[in-house]
């Protein structure tokens, strides 16, 4: 049987740190906003041709919010978004039977990111108050070494070696990457 999974991020660009897990999974990916930061350019577009190649696919929230209305969504203190994908996240995950669930991690870093991360455990929550099946859900940090894990994490963490191949494709992926 197949593994069903979803990943959620914040921004196209970070399916490159788990670049691996991608290709292993074949995940729904789902993205909050479309990468135009500062730039206004989306990067969406990039991620699609990454996610093509891993044999992954685009999830029903692909890049629906600029990186600009995400923060002044936060920063006009309005939930009523965020609570909508709870909402939606929670649906998928239920009707889907998703196994696992991984995404950005909170790190206090970046307010897109961490808002990520609510969302994410947010819905799983949900779904653990509407059924029984249990749900694996994975962080991963996107700044410093992606090899580092807390002693106390080590245990219930998902660890990939990758094969010279698949780093091989990880980096090619990264390089080409505007």
């Amino acid at each position: 049987m197949t593994e069903r999974a979803i990943l959620v991020i914040a921004h196209p660009g970070h399916e490159l740190r788990v670049h691996g897990w991608l290709e292993a999974t074949r995940p729904a990916v789902w993205i909050l906003t479309d990468g135009s930061g500062h730039t206004g350019r989306s990067r969406i577009d990039s991620t699609t041709r990454i996610l093509e190649s891993a044999g992954a696919v685009p999830g029903p929230v692909y890049g629906s919010m600029t990186d600009a209305d995400l923060y002044n969504t936060m920063l006009g203190f309005n939930h009523r978004p965020f609570l909508d994908l709870v909402d939606k996240l929670a649906a998928a995950i239920l009707h889907e039977q998703v196994d696992c669930i991984a995404g950005d991690a909170e790190e206090g870093y970046n307010p897109g990111h961490d808002t990520c991360r609510l969302i994410i455990n947010a819905a799983v929550k949900l779904v653990q108050h509407q059924s029984s099946k249990p749900i694996r859900n994975y962080d991963f940090t996107l700044f410093g070494p992606p090899d580092q894990c807390p002693d106390d994490l080590r245990d219930r963490s998902l660890w990939l070696n990758l094969d010279d191949e698949a780093f091989a494709r990880k980096l090619s992926a990264a390089r080409n990457y505007p």
